[in-house]
């Protein structure tokens, strides 16, 4: 996936442990985030393959934005963490993804949000026969 995603960065593919600022296109509004490459230790973890994560200001007007559309998941991990409750899970019709595409813009990318009410109602009509398979699992993890 970062192979993907690398060909519409700036400078190419992002190194271990590198950052750079890209933007994101949400609900049509554009917002300038931080795409890291994670920089877990290689020695202790030889086989694990790079991951990337988006960085944004807690407070920030992108954090606030996903807050508003998350807001059941927001809300369920405020209540996870009060509660000391790891183990509790998220039931499926609560699920809520995001998706984030490619643009022909270097350094932007679009971001979409899926529901599982969506996923469950393409499942019902047989739209989506992939989805004859249960929904990924969401846990809080510290």
């Amino acid at each position: 996936m970062q192979t993907v995603f690398s060909l519409h960065l700036s400078g190419g593919y992002l190194k271990h442990g590198e950052k750079r600022t890209v933007k994101i296109i949400l609900n049509n509004e554009t917002y300038e985030v931080i795409l890291t490459s994670v920089n877990f230790n290689q020695k202790n973890y030889p086989d694990h393959k790079d991951m990337w994560q988006i960085l944004y200001a807690q407070n920030g007007s992108f954090a606030n934005t996903l807050k508003n559309i998350f807001s059941s998941s927001y809300s369920f991990f405020a209540e996870v963490r009060e509660s000391k409750n790891p183990k509790k899970k998220i039931l499926p019709e609560k699920k809520e993804f995001i998706v984030l595409y490619t643009t022909n813009l270097k350094d932007t990318f679009f971001m979409d949000t899926i529901f599982a009410g969506q996923l469950l109602r393409l499942k019902e009509v047989g739209a989506c026969p992939y989805l004859n398979r249960s929904l990924p699992d969401a846990r809080f993890k510290r």
